[in-house]
C-alpha cells in the first residue's frame, strides 16, 4: 500500500524538493521528509527522492585529520583478516582480480592527504567498496554514513508490491535466460498475457547495467553476485526478502527507466527511505555529521536474552507449500514432493543456520532428527537439501545437520589463523597465565561464576592452545605446537586445528552438537539416506556456516550439488560463493578479544604495548565510524579463520578453490512462480536425464569432485572496552554467531 500512496505523492515530493532548492541539500531532505509525513501521518517511514538524499550525503564535510587517523587504526583491524596474502597473490584458477588491500587503502589515504576528497561520503564509499573487492561477505567496512538511507526503486501500476524487481528467466530451462519485470512473471500467466523481456535500463543494455550493479556484492563468483539482484524464494519464505536491484544502500538517481523488447517504456521513481523525524533540525552537512556520524556502538540493542527473546507467533513459510515440519522462525522446513517420479522425495529447506530465539537452536536440532526419521518411515528414498540464500549462522548447527545425516562421520572442519607477531606474543603470555590450569579447573570456575570467572573466560580465548585439537584429533602439546607458524604464500599461518566437540568451551557455550556431550544419546546412528540419494540445491549465496556444512557433505559425505541461476551464459557455476571462511569476527569481537587478553595480563601490558594488539586496544575510531547490527556488534568485520580441506597438503584456503556444482539449472517462469517446480527440476537434474535438464557445459566438471587441492590439477584446468567484564560479555557473542 505504501507505494500506491507514493505514486500519488511523487509530485508533492518533487515540488517540495524544488521549493527547498534554495537551502542546503540536507535542508531539502529535512523539508521533504516533513512534507511526506504531513501528507501521510500514518506512514512508518519517510520517502524522499533518491538524488536529494545523495546530494545531502555528498554535502557532509570531510574531516581530513580525523579520517587519516581512522584509516591508520582501521589497518589494525584489517590485519586480522586471514587471507590477505592470498588476495594479494591468488593461486592459479582464482576467479577474481588480485587485491592488495594494504596498497589500495594506502592509495586512498594518499589521496585524502593530498586533498583529493571533497566530501566524507565519497571517502567512506571508496574505503568500503575497496574491501568489497575481496568478494568475501565476512570481510568489509560498513561505515555509518552509508547506513542513514536505504535506496529503492519503486514500482507502478497494477496495484503490485512497493518495489521494482527483476528476474532472469529461460523459456525452457536450456535457452539462455533474459531479464523480465519480476511481477510480470509472477502474474502474467494467471492474467493471460505474455511478458516482454527487458532490453534497456536507463538507456543502457539491461544486462550490462545490472551486471555492473552487482559487481560490488560480496560474493566469490559473478554468477552468485548476479543472483543477488533478484527476489529469492528461500529468503522470502523467512520474511527476509532479497532484492538488491530493487533495494540497496547505493543511490542511482531519481528514476529508473526500463524499456522492453516490445517497445514499452516505464519510468520508476527512485527513493531514499529514512526513519521518521530523524532529519528534524538537520539543516546542513555539518548537522548531518553531528546527528548521524561518529556515534559508536548503540546504547541499547537486542542481544540474546533468555527472558525476552521468545517465539511470538505461529510459523509461516511464505510462498511455500504446506510443510511436514517447520521451525518456529522458518529457518528449516520439511516437505514431501508428489507426482510420478517424485513421490519418494523429501525436501529439507534450510535458508538459514541462524535462529534468533533462545530456544531456536535446540528446536532446529530436534526438528532435523524428527524430519529425517519421519521421512524414512514414510518411505522417502531421496533427499533434496535446499540451501539457497543461506548466508550462514551458528556454526555448530552446520556441524549438527551434517552429523545427523552422516552419524558415523566426525566433522573435520580444520581451520587456520593468520599468525602475526601480536598473535604469537599474546599466545605466549596467555600460555604463561594458564600454565597451571586445567580444563576441569575452568569448568569449576564456570560452574561457580559463569563467564565472570577469569579462568573460564580465558579458556574460551583463541590464544588458548589447550582448546582446539590437531587435525588428527589429538591435543596440542604447547603454544609453539599450535602456533607454528607455517609459511605459505609469503605469509605466516597457524597450524591447522579442529574444534573439540566434546569440550564445553569449544565455540558455542550454549549448544552441543548432536552425538556429543549432552546430546550424545540423541543421535540416530542409522544413516537416514545414502550419499547418492542426497543432493544439495544452491544458488551461490551459500557461505560461512553454510559453506562449512557443504564442505562436510561433499568431502566426507560424497554428496553432489545442483546450482540454479547465474548470468545468461552456459557453462559451470559454483554452489558456494559466499564467504568460504569458517569464522567471522566483527570489529567489535576483534577489539574485545584483544581487550580480554590485554586486561587479564597486566604484568605483560608493557610488552603488549609494543605490538599491534596493544595498539588496537587503544584504537577506538573504527568502532565509532562503523554501522552496527541489531545484536550490538559492528557490521564491519574480518574473516578470522580459513577453512581447510581434509587431506589438502597445500593447505589452500577454500576461498581460493574453484568448485563447480555437478549440474546447473536456469530458472523458468514456472520455477519462479512455484518453488516445488524448482525442487522437481533439481530431482530431474540429479537423478534423471542430466543432459536434457542441466545447462550445457555445466556437468562433468573436474572441480566438482572435492579432491584435496594438493592431490589434483590446478583449479585453472576447469576454469580458462572498557572494563574486562564488558569485554568478556561481548566476546562471548563471537561464539554464538557465524
Amino acid at each position: 500500500m505504501l507505494f500506491d500512496l507514493l505514486v500519488v505523492s511523487a509530485a508533492v515530493l518533487l515540488n517540495s524538493r524544488t521549493a527547498a532548492a534554495a537551502g542546503t541539500p540536507c535542508q531539502s531532505v529535512s523539508s521533504m521528509s516533513a512534507a511526506f509525513m504531513s501528507v501521510y501521518p500514518s506512514a512508518t517511514q519517510a520517502l524522499v527522492p533518491a538524488q536529494a538524499a545523495e546530494d545531502c550525503l555528498k554535502s557532509v564535510p570531510i574531516d581530513k585529520d580525523e579520517d587519516l587517523a581512522l584509516i591508520d587504526e582501521m589497518q589494525l583491524f584489517i590485519n586480522w583478516q586471514s587471507n590477505l596474502a592470498y588476495l594479494r597473490e591468488p593461486p592459479e584458477g582464482y576467479n577474481e582480480e588480485r587485491l592488495d588491500v594494504e596498497e589500495e587503502i594506502k592509495k586512498i589515504r594518499d589521496d585524502l592527504d593530498n586533498d583529493k576528497y571533497e566530501d566524507e561520503y565519497t571517502l567512506m564509499f571508496d574505503l568500503s567498496t575497496t574491501l568489497s573487492k575481496a568478494y568475501d561477505f565476512h570481510f568489509g567496512f560498513r561505515p555509518d554514513i552509508r547506513n542513514v538511507f536505504r535506496f529503492r526503486r519503486g514500482n507502478i501500476g497494477r496495484g503490485l508490491k512497493d518495489e521494482f524487481g527483476i528476474v532472469s528467466v529461460s523459456k525452457d530451462g536450456k535457452e539462455v535466460p533474459k531479464l523480465y519485470n519480476y511481477y510480470d512473471i509472477m502474474f502474467s500467466a494467471e492474467e493471460g498475457w505474455t511478458p516482454s523481456p527487458i532490453s534497456q535500463i536507463n538507456n543502457q543494455s539491461a544486462e550490462e547495467y545490472v551486471q555492473a550493479w552487482s559487481d560490488i556484492f560480496e560474493y566469490h563468483e559473478d554468477h552468485a553476485r548476479y543472483n543477488r539482484l533478484f527476489p529469492n524464494q528461500a529468503q522470502n519464505s523467512m520474511g527476509s526478502p532479497v532484492n538488491q536491484f530493487g533495494r540497496s544502500n547505493v543511490p542511482d538517481g531519481d528514476y529508473t527507466t526500463v524499456e522492453h523488447e516490445n517497445g514499452t517504456i516505464s519510468q520508476y521513481i527512485n527513493n531514499a527511505i529514512l526513519e521518521l523525524d530523524v532529519f528534524e533540525g538537520v539543516e546542513s552537512g555539518e548537522d548531518f555529521w553531528t546527528r548521524f556520524l561518529n556515534l559508536g556502538p548503540p546504547t541499547t540493542n537486542s542481544k540474546r536474552d533468555a527472558t525476552k527473546i521468545k517465539r511470538q507467533s505461529e510459523p509461516t513459510a511464505t510462498g511455500y507449500p504446506t510443510p511436514e515440519i517447520l521451525h518456529s522462525e522458518g529457518v528449516i522446513g520439511g516437505y514431501y514432493l508428489s507426482g510420478q517420479g517424485y513421490d519418494d522425495v523429501a525436501v529439507l529447506s534450510v535458508p538459514s543456520f541462524s535462529p534468533e530465539t533462545d530456544d531456536g537452536p535446540e528446536e532446529f536440532q530436534d526438528l532435523i532428527g524428527t524430519f529425517l526419521k519421519d521421512a524414512t518411515d514414510s518411505g522417502k528414498k531421496k533427499l533434496v537439501i535446499d540451501l539457497r540464500g543461506n548466508g550462514g549462522g551458528r556454526v555448530f548447527l552446520g556441524y549438527d545437520l551434517f552429523k545427523q545425516l552422516f552419524p558415523s562421520e566426525d566433522p573435520y572442519g580444520a581451520s587456520t589463523f593468520r599468525a602475526n607477531q601480536a598473535f604469537n606474543i599474546t599466545g605466549l603470555f596467555m600460555t604463561a597465565v594458564l600454565e597451571d590450569s586445567t580444563y576441569e579447573d575452568a569448568l569449576d570456575d564456570f560452574s561457580a561464576n559463569g563467564l565472570n570467572g577469569q579462568l573460564a573466560s580465558l579458556w574460551t580465548s583463541i590464544f588458548n592452545y589447550k582448546l582446539p585439537l590437531t587435525i588428527d584429533n589429538d591435543n596440542f602439546t604447547s603454544w609453539e605446537d599450535y602456533f607454528g607458524p607455517e609459511v605459505r604464500n609469503n605469509d605466516n599461518f597457524t597450524v591447522p586445528s579442529r574444534k573439540d566437540l566434546n569440550n564445553f568451551f569449544s565455540d558455542d557455550l550454549t549448544l552441543d552438537v548432536t552425538g556429543y556431550r549432552t546430546r550424545a544419546n540423541k543421535l540416530n546412528k542409522n544413516q537416514p539416506f545414502k550419499s547418492e540419494d542426497i543432493v544439495l540445491l544452491q544458488d551461490g549465496g551459500c557461505g560461512s556456516t553454510c559453506a562449512v556444512f557443504t564442505e562436510f557433505t561433499k568431502t566426507q559425505g560424497g554428496v553432489k550439488q545442483v546450482v540454479v541461476g547465474g548470468k545468461p551464459e552456459t557453462g559451470p557455476m559454483q554452489g558456494v560463493a559466499g564467504s568460504k571462511g569458517s569464522q567471522v569476527f566483527s570489529w567489535t569481537q576483534v577489539y574485545n578479544q584483544a581487550v580480554l587478553a590485554y586486561e587479564n595480563m597486566p604484568e605483560y601490558q608493557e610488552q603488549l604495548n609494543e605490538t599491534e594488539l596493544g595498539q588496537l586496544v587503544f584504537s577506538q575510531r573504527p568502532l565509532m565510524r562503523t554501522s552496527y547490527q541489531a545484536s550490538g556488534l559492528s557490521s564491519s568485520g574480518i574473516n578470522l579463520r580459513d577453512n581447510i580441506r581434509m587431506n589438502d597438503t597445500s593447505v589452500t584456503p577454500l576461498e581460493f578453490v574453484y568448485e563447480a556444482a555437478d549440474c546447473r539449472l536456469f530458472y523458468t517462469a514456472d520455477m519462479v512462480r512455484d518453488v516445488t517446480n524448482v525442487w522437481k527440476k533439481t530431482v530431474d537434474g540429479q537423478w534423471g536425464d542430466a543432459n536434457s535438464v542441466c545447462v550445457d557445459g555445466s556437468t562433468g566438471q573436474e572441480s566438482s569432485t572435492p579432491t584435496a587441492q594438493g592431490q589434483k590439477t590446478s583449479a585453472a584446468s576447469t576454469m580458462g572496552a572498557s572494563g574486562v567484564l564488558v569485554a568478556i560479555a561481548a566476546f562471548v557473542m563471537a561464539f554464538l554467531m557465524l
